[in-house]
């Protein structure tokens, strides 16, 4: 048996009842998502096999920016490749995200050199991550942006679960965004 739906009815709940049918993804479904992200050359930098799946609700804020629409109409187990310009993943490398610190800030007896990775503290005591890029005598350059910053990125995606939106509730204190409100330069940093 088939039911007809008149889409001149009312469109959008006439996609919404087929979508359920079809069980394709919507704004607003708790999906699970298998991945692999690499970059340009074909190296690996995240996936769901060392990281886990990929949790979500469909259509909303996204770790990627650039991947907040591309599950809208998948169904389960489909594959889908993706490519992102970085002003849509990480963004482009900001140069004003590059400073100059003084060395004696810098934890006596820490080891310097140009590529390695570093912690800072904010003042709100959140941790960020920094890279060492440049090595004076008085004062290092630190790189703030995020690691991708300035990268394509080539996502591979399949859908392995779905809950339909409204058969489960959210748990209000998911998707928060932490802000950072200053960085504190007075012997904060730690390797």
């Amino acid at each position: 048996k088939y039911k007809i739906i008149s889409p001149e009815k009312n469109s959008k709940t006439a996609k919404s009842e087929i979508n359920k049918k079809l069980n394709l993804v919507e704004k607003g479904d708790k999906i699970k998502v298998e991945y692999e992200g690499r970059l340009e050359d074909g190296s690996l930098f995240s996936s769901s096999e060392s990281e886990g799946l990929l949790e979500l609700i469909a259509g909303e804020n996204c770790l990627v920016p650039g991947l907040k629409g591309v599950f809208s109409g998948m169904q389960l187990e489909e594959v889908k490749n993706v490519e992102l310009a970085p002003c849509d993943a990480y963004g482009e490398s900001c140069q004003e995200l590059k400073r100059d610190v003084p060395r004696c800030n810098l934890p006596s007896g820490m080891v310097i050199y140009p590529g390695k990775k570093i912690s800072m503290q904010t003042v709100s005591g959140h941790t960020i991550p920094a890279e060492i890029i440049d090595c004076c005598n008085d004062s290092v350059t630190l790189d703030f942006n995020h690691p991708l910053a300035g990268q394509k990125l080539f996502f591979k995606l399949k859908i392995k679960e779905i809950q339909k939106s409204g058969s489960f509730k959210e748990d209000e204190s998911e998707g928060q965004p932490e802000t950072e409100s200053g960085l504190n330069n007075s012997k904060e940093l730690s390797e």
